[in-house]
């Protein structure tokens, strides 16, 4: 990898390094967000990405951040009838 990059080997570590510890901070903010330990704002500042990043990340990984129950679906079916 330094070689392809025309990079030393500390370097070429380094960059490894912080991709995968970037990685690991948007796996690990998608799992407590999917358990609903974190709110999405805390998800995506654990992840070191905005909200629209963040927004995007779950798109990409088919992760639903919006979850509507039934009775909260009968509760706005109602209030649409009125």
């Amino acid at each position: 990898m330094a070689q392809e990059e025309d990079i030393d080997r500390s370097e070429a570590a380094r960059t490894v390094f912080e991709a995968g510890l970037s990685e690991w901070k948007k796996t690990r903010a998608l799992r407590l967000f999917e358990k609903g330990k974190i709110s999405i704002l805390k998800a995506a500042e654990l992840a070191d990405l905005s909200i629209y990043e963040f927004l995007e990340l779950l798109s990409q990984r088919k992760i639903a951040f919006v979850e509507i129950g039934e009775d909260d679906l009968e509760r706005e079916a109602k209030k649409a009838g009125e």
